[in-house]
């Protein structure tokens, strides 16, 4: 339990020797527990922030952490992508059981690609022996699920399982398929049909943006205008996913330069690893040793990545 003159300790120890400059924070407990880990641009302030003396003004969950806090340690960094690089990866490593939104990870799903004579899409949660092409990982199952359901209702892509189709799917009978099963379509032609998915997943949506402007401009012609909205959502929804899905296959398969201005920094990534980190007149800093190796898990690499995405998208 922190007591009043812990705190008091606590506050002085940041004062005097904690700066007011991003970086990354730990807390312990007496028996050395990593508690939490946090990143901030202002050390200092987010610091003292949790040992105030009005702590009935933190939620149940902080005070929780609060009350078990007894030691503290701090690293600064150059800049804020920085932070919040090697706090993630801080996070990865050790699991402080404080940490709870950055362990969403354990429930990513992938998206398989089947290579069947007529492919079709499956959710999986990592390597399968079905072959195929495996996309992702996505943040959970549903999101893959509503994925599959608008590029089998767009493209007309088989949404059974089987390896060989032969259940003879509604699907058909409400224009939803093109019905392998049924001989309805050849092995050539449904293959152009899994390429208008393949690209989707690789970031090029302009046939599924077509499709959907297309039956969007119907809808509203007819005065379905609750239909035209939801159509819209989903193409909306396409440009996002076609956008962020070109950002993770660069930052996956290319180098990539990432530039934080406020700080005069460049990041230097390839495949998810920083290899290094130089300022505006071409010095370079240290890197730290958590964040020189490619991610060793495809969930922790999606992490980095949307870190980065976000972290860009918010600066425009």
């Amino acid at each position: 339990m922190l007591t009043e003159t812990r705190r008091l300790e606590l506050r002085a120890r940041i004062h005097s020797g904690v700066p007011e400059a991003p970086g990354v924070y730990t807390w312990r407990s007496g028996q050395g527990e990593l508690l939490y880990v946090g990143k901030s641009r202002n050390l200092r302030k987010r610091m003292l922030s949790y040992l105030t003396p009005a702590q009935t003004r933190l939620d149940g969950r902080k005070r929780h952490l609060v009350s078990a806090i007894d030691g503290f340690a701090w690293r600064t960094t150059a800049g804020e992508l920085l932070a919040l690089l090697l706090e993630d990866a801080l996070i990865k490593q050790f699991d402080p059981r404080h940490n709870e939104r950055q362990k969403d990870y354990r429930e990513r799903r992938y998206l398989l690609l089947t290579d069947d004579a007529f492919p079709t899409c499956l959710v999986v949660e990592g390597e399968t022996p079905r072959g195929g092409t495996l996309f992702g990982p996505f943040k959970d199952e549903y999101f893959v699920q509503d994925l599959i359901a608008l590029i089998t209702d767009r493209s007309g892509m088989r949404a059974c399982h089987d390896a060989e189709p032969f259940r003879r799917s509604p699907r058909y009978d409400l224009g939803q398929c093109k019905a392998p099963c049924r001989g309805a379509i050849t092995k050539a032609a449904y293959a152009a049909v899994a390429v208008h998915a393949r690209n989707l997943l690789l970031g090029d949506s302009s046939w599924f943006e077509a499709a959907l402007e297309k039956e969007m401009q119907a809808a509203s012609d007819a005065l379905r205008f609750e239909e035209a909205a939801a159509l819209r959502d989903h193409l909306e929804f396409c440009k996002r996913f076609a956008a962020r899905q070109r950002f993770f296959h660069r930052f996956a398969t290319e180098p990539m330069v990432v530039e934080e201005q406020g700080h005069g920094l460049q990041y230097h990534l390839n495949s998810g690893a920083l290899m290094g980190v130089t300022t505006r007149d071409g010095a370079a800093l240290r890197v730290p040793r958590e964040l020189a190796a490619q991610p060793c898990d495809r969930r922790f690499f999606l992490d980095r990545a949307n870190l980065v995405y976000a972290w860009m998208s918010r600066r425009g």
